[in-house]
């Protein structure tokens, strides 16, 4: 490896950091064992005003349907069309399950700390992602 890729870290990549740091999800290099540094802290307050937003319009929905979440699921899936948009939704829902059970065994917990995570998830898809966002985000801020 040239004294260039060294330097520059992560085999030459041009990241702002050696081999004894770790980028986490935001872009920004921090020391082992601990957390990286927020650099917009604004961004767990959307996320926060997004999740309470889209929690009450999905409980408002719910409360106004004239059939169960399943019966509609079901009645989604029998037309190709609308089938493809749930289809699309539950990967992207999956690979928000692969990114949140990877980040909170980087920070240490287990599988189990982060399925009720998962379970909202598999009902609300995008509200379990945005809970998790919300609650990594606060905890970590009065962690630090």
């Amino acid at each position: 490896m040239k004294d260039a890729e060294k330097s520059s870290g992560l085999g030459g990549a041009g990241l702002p950091c050696d081999a004894s740091s770790v980028v986490d999800g935001t872009g920004f290099a921090g020391s082992r064992g601990k957390p990286a540094p927020t650099p917009y802290p604004v961004g767990r307050w959307v996320a926060l005003v997004v999740l309470f937003g889209f929690a009450l319009y999905t409980g408002w929905t719910m409360l106004n349907a004239q059939q169960s979440l399943i019966a509609f699921g079901l009645e989604l899936m029998s037309r190709p069309d609308t089938a493809q948009v749930v289809i699309d939704l539950y990967l992207m829902a999956g690979l928000g399950c692969i990114w949140m059970v990877t980040d909170h065994r980087a920070r240490g917990g287990s599988w189990m700390g982060v399925l009720p995570y998962l379970l909202l998830t598999a009902v609300f898809v995008s509200v379990g992602p945005l809970l998790y966002i919300v609650v990594r985000g606060f905890s970590r801020r009065y962690a630090a």
